[in-house]
């Protein structure tokens, strides 16, 4: 039961990272430096 808990939530944190670097690619160099300096605060 825990386990699959756990495998459930490793999979939704891959999915949301997979969906925060596509989302990177296709922005323009200002825009990632924009949001860069918003995740460092």
């Amino acid at each position: 039961m825990l386990k699959k808990f756990f495998l459930f939530s490793y999979c939704k944190i891959g999915l949301c990272i997979c969906e925060a670097f596509s989302m990177l690619m296709t922005m323009n160099r200002q825009e990632r430096s924009l949001a860069w300096e918003i995740t460092k605060q």
